[in-house]
């Protein structure tokens, strides 16, 4: 799981990965959902890992603020990410991915 370092942690790789991603067309809001998402594949980001507050999210990414909420509801509808009022967002456990999947 990701540690109080973790807001670091993707300060770190955040900025560089979305700027490949500049080039891409793609809104800003879809170039930071894939961000996070490969993040999470490739488990830079494990299930439970707390993700920085929108604002924090929007002053790493450069992005406004309204741009990082519309990214994190995507992940959210993707079922990558739980967002909890007043906790914060957290990326989904594995097993909680899994069931939702065979209940679909």
């Amino acid at each position: 799981m990701m540690e109080a370092s973790g807001v670091d942690a993707i300060a770190q790789w955040l900025p560089g990965t979305l700027r490949a991603r500049e080039r891409s067309g793609l809104p800003k809001y879809l170039q930071l959902r894939d961000a996070v998402s490969d993040a999470i594949d490739d488990t830079r980001l494990r299930g439970g890992d707390k993700l920085p507050a929108e604002e924090t999210l929007a002053q790493i990414s450069g992005f406004s603020l309204g741009t990082v909420q519309r990214a994190l509801a995507s992940l959210a509808e993707d079922g990558l990410v739980v967002r909890r009022q007043g906790s914060g967002t957290f990326v989904q456990r594995h097993c909680d991915l899994i069931d939702q999947t065979t209940e679909e």
